[in-house]
């Protein structure tokens, strides 16, 4: 679902999001307070009984796709049965993040090669990247190399 917040409304807060303010309180964005969101404070939710959804397309998405799974959260069923819902940050940023290039033991980096080329130019070769990063628990390091490499590769 963050990936297609941010495809259909973009890499900034949209009126309807949800945002966790400074006392960790969930709150909607509105034309009112649009200016004053960072990014980094969007929350998607973790659906649950207890979860507020988005004002706006996303909500919507998160409402027909549990529609159509036929999931419905009640608070009085058991515990197994149901959760309270949460929510999670639409982007978060690493931490200490550092790369090296990769030096084979021949003491030349390995060369990648796309699908479009046909032929390899070597001055356009990839080299061998090492990264070392941190992030906030709950986060993947999978995602974030994602974001990594389709912007080195976009450029």
């Amino acid at each position: 679902m963050a990936s297609e917040r941010i495809l259909r409304l973009g890499a900034a807060p949209a009126i309807g999001d949800l945002f966790m303010d400074s006392n960790n309180e969930i709150e909607v964005v509105t034309e009112a307070n649009l200016d004053n969101v960072e990014l980094l404070q969007i929350v998607l939710p973790l659906p649950g009984y207890r979860t507020r959804y988005p004002e706006n397309i996303i909500g919507e998405l998160y409402v027909n796709a549990m529609e159509q799974d036929g999931v419905k959260f009640v608070q009085d069923a058991v515990s197994e049965a149901t959760a309270k819902g949460g929510y999670r940050p639409l982007i978060v940023s690493c931490d200490d993040l550092t790369w090296e290039e990769v030096v084979s033991d021949q003491g030349s980096t390995t060369q990648m090669q796309t699908d479009d080329d046909d032929d390899v130019d070597n001055n356009d070769a990839v080299n061998d990247i090492k990264f070392h990063f941190s992030l906030r628990s709950g986060s993947y390091a999978t995602m974030c190399l994602r974001e990594i490499m389709s912007s080195t590769l976009a450029r």
